[in-house]
């Protein structure tokens, strides 16, 4: 049903531009007159906002079909799968770094004691947590 809405205003939208088009030939050539000269541009503006109303109603989603989606996107087990493996990369990328970074900073001297020992504290914390999920 949404979808033959959606077909029948495109169609009154692709009409009302031939229509007009139609017409504002036929009084260029002296067959018609038409009183103003903007109807036919107004008329085809009209068409065009119908046209792409019908567009976007095909293309748009409602939104429980919408929620429906993310859902079923969430729990889909290739996604969670995909998931883990991204941030178990992060992970990896981000306690070289960090250790890095900590490192460097120290023997540079950009960095105070306080705040060194914060952030090997941190960086003990995440990995106690990661040994304790993985044993």
């Amino acid at each position: 049903m949404k979808k033959a809405l959606n077909n029948l205003t495109m169609a009154i939208g692709i009409v009302l531009i031939c229509a007009s088009l139609f017409g504002y030939g036929l009084d260029k050539f002296g067959y018609v007159d038409i009183p103003n000269d903007k109807l036919p541009f107004i008329i085809i503006v009209i068409g065009i906002g119908i046209i792409v109303g019908g567009v976007c109603d095909v293309f748009v989603k409602s939104e429980k079909e919408i929620k429906k989606e993310f859902e079923i996107e969430a729990n889909d087990e290739r996604n969670v799968s995909i998931n883990r493996i991204a941030k178990s990369f992060a992970f990896d990328i981000m306690t070289v770094l960090f250790s890095a970074t900590i490192t460097i900073m120290a023997l540079i001297g950009e960095i105070s004691v306080g705040s060194f020992f914060m952030f090997f504290a941190i960086y003990v914390i995440t990995q106690i947590a990661y040994i304790y999920i993985y044993i």
